[in-house]
């Protein structure tokens, strides 16, 4: 599961075009529309207006399926989409895509904003990782010399609410994404296909130490390659910066 946003941010609520991705009812594939957007409840909504009738593709293809991604620029959020029924959601929409589009004027554009059905799209909350989600993970790093992204494929585990990734570097210092992280901790990392966004720091407190060494331990003692590394090597913190 790919971890999109779960707010727009405040940049792109003006931006006048967004791209919205329905399933096609007949063809089951992804069917891309241009169409204008508003946003709300502090970007958690993507608000859509459907002027005079419901018989457009994307409405039809909506109701059918209501999972659906949308683009802002370059960038893709996911969500469930309803249409809004009641009287205050109606009215709020209605008003949000006038102001956005027609100067407040919910008569203007031959009434677009006063007749139009609106649908709203609930942005997806990000999914926490999980230690059971892969076996390896990705750390992607600034490398220190050439300002790049590196990605390294490392063993990991998580804490028990997924709010922090943790790891051993087997050969320490002489790792170059630790010493890509010690130049600068702001890092990513990679699940799957799902990314995270964190900072990472070397643990030196003893019990943070023996904690990570544990969680790494109970995920991969047993296994084919040994854990004398996970007991000598250096322990990494990525804490995650995850929104609720």
């Amino acid at each position: 599961m790919t971890a999109f946003p779960a707010r727009v941010p405040e940049a792109l609520h003006d931006e006048p075009i967004g791209y919205l991705e329905t399933t096609g009812r007949v063809s089951g594939e992804p069917r891309e529309t241009e169409i204008w957007f508003g946003v709300a409840d502090a970007g958690r909504t993507i608000v859509l207006l459907s002027g005079y009738t419901n018989a457009k593709d994307w409405v039809k293809n909506l109701l059918r399926t209501p999972r659906v991604r949308f683009r802002i620029g370059e960038t893709w959020f996911s969500g469930e989409a309803h249409e809004v029924y009641d009287e205050a959601g109606l009215a709020a929409a209605r008003q949000l895509m006038a102001d956005k589009y027609h100067g407040g004027d919910l008569d203007a554009g031959e009434g677009w904003a006063r007749t139009g059905t609106p649908f709203a799209i609930a942005l997806d909350l990000p999914r926490r990782p999980h230690a059971d989600d892969a076996r390896t993970g990705f750390i992607e790093t600034v490398g220190r010399i050439s300002g790049q992204p590196r990605e390294t494929q490392i063993g990991f585990a998580t804490d028990a609410e997924g709010n922090r990734i943790v790891a051993v570097a087997s050969a320490g210092d002489r790792t170059d994404w630790v010493r890509n992280l010690r130049r600068n901790p702001a890092v990513r990392f990679r699940i799957g296909e799902a990314w995270y966004d964190g900072t990472a720091s070397i643990a030196t407190d003893e019990a943070e130490v023996e904690a990570i060494r544990s969680a790494m331990l109970a995920k991969y003692e047993g296994g084919k390659i040994g854990t004398d590394w996970i007991r000598t090597g250096m322990p990494i913190a990525i804490d995650l910066r995850i929104e609720d």
